[in-house]
């Protein structure tokens, strides 16, 4: 009989799914308007230091005026959130990078960027380059959300 239990109990874990790592936010570095370098803790006084990327979303390029603009806003996001803010992942990238999102409660970074056509979905395969006139709306959005938020100069 306690076989067919041991079989049974991992007949279920075979059939779990992914845990999602959470882990409060102790310090952010922006590297581009969907990737982050965070610090995060990671209970009984570890800490981890990931690059993490938004998962399911496209921003621009940094080296790009829009891209730039997003990062303003993202930093902006983030700097009113500050005390709040925790990563939610549940793998990693091809590249290493932890997949997630950023969240504050029931706030998402990326359901933030998308909302305000900041950012693009992004299903993870071939991704699409950012035309001129995309580049330019998201610029237009951007500067609005920032003018919005008391940036006389964004």
């Amino acid at each position: 009989m306690a076989q067919a239990i041991d079989h049974t109990v991992l007949l279920i874990s075979a059939k779990k799914k992914p845990q999602t790592f959470s882990a409060p936010v102790l310090q952010l570095r922006i590297i581009d308007g969907d990737t982050l370098k965070l610090l995060l803790d990671t209970g009984f006084g570890g800490r981890e230091e990931p690059h993490c990327r938004l998962q399911g979303i496209d921003a621009p390029e940094k080296n790009t005026e829009a891209g730039r603009l997003v990062m303003k806003c993202v930093w902006d996001w983030c700097a009113i959130r500050i005390d709040k803010l925790e990563w939610d992942s549940e793998e990693l990238d091809k590249y290493g990078r932890s997949l997630g999102d950023l969240n504050a409660g029931f706030e998402s970074l990326s359901n933030f960027l998308v909302a305000r056509s900041l950012a693009k979905q992004y299903d993870g395969e071939g991704k699409r380059h950012w035309e001129a006139d995309e580049l330019a709306a998201v610029e237009e959005k951007a500067i609005s959300h920032l003018r919005t938020r008391g940036y006389a100069n964004p």
